[in-house]
């Protein structure tokens, strides 16, 4: 009892290792080396995800996959760090080893809703990420600074003192985001 126990643990710690290896190795792909776009980024963690879960025996590889996104959005958590693309990523991590689980157990109706749920994660995260678009937001009046200064105490300047603004000075705010390739493209200058 206690031998099989022990495999199982260890079996499932093994799993949350190799997904560990998975996110680290598409995110050093993205961003260091093939430079891909978020679509491509979420379609290679899918797939990766689905082949571990093939490759391991019985569930352990889905399994290990619910660990490890527990211990991340616990971990996000406690640093208030959590956001949409995190949401994503835990969404395909699962998706991905059920949909190999099930394949690998023969069971095509449970693979098939995976893969259609994968679908509707990838095809939200491309619509919400996926595209940018340039608006004109010009003031139609000038800025109260004192007004905003009083509404903004939560926003952070580079120093990480409180930002404060001052009515004769010009402020340019570059906003980014981490999967936005333009935002990639421009950061050496």
């Amino acid at each position: 009892m206690i031998k099989q126990l022990a495999k199982s643990a260890g079996w499932i710690i093994l799993s949350v290792i190799c997904i560990f290896g998975i996110v680290l190795l598409v995110q050093w792909l993205t961003f260091e080396v093939a430079n891909l776009l978020l679509i491509e980024n979420h379609i290679l963690l899918l797939v990766l995800a689905c082949l571990l879960a093939i490759i391991f025996p019985k569930r352990f590889g889905f399994i290990g996959a619910c660990v490890f996104v527990a211990l991340l959005l616990f971990l996000t958590f406690l640093d208030h760090n959590l956001s949409f693309a995190l949401y994503n990523l835990c969404a395909l991590l699962l998706l991905g080893t059920a949909i190999g689980t099930f394949l690998k157990e023969k069971r095509w109706w449970f693979g098939s809703i995976g893969v259609v749920l994968s679908l509707v994660v990838l095809w939200n995260a491309e619509r919400v990420y996926g595209t940018m678009e340039v608006v004109n937001m010009a003031p139609k009046h000038q800025t109260d600074a004192t007004r905003f200064n009083e509404l903004s105490n939560t926003f952070v300047a580079v120093d990480g003192n409180n930002l404060q603004l001052y009515q004769d000075t010009v402020y340019l705010v570059n906003f980014t985001f981490y999967s936005c390739k333009p935002c990639r493209d421009k950061q050496p200058s």
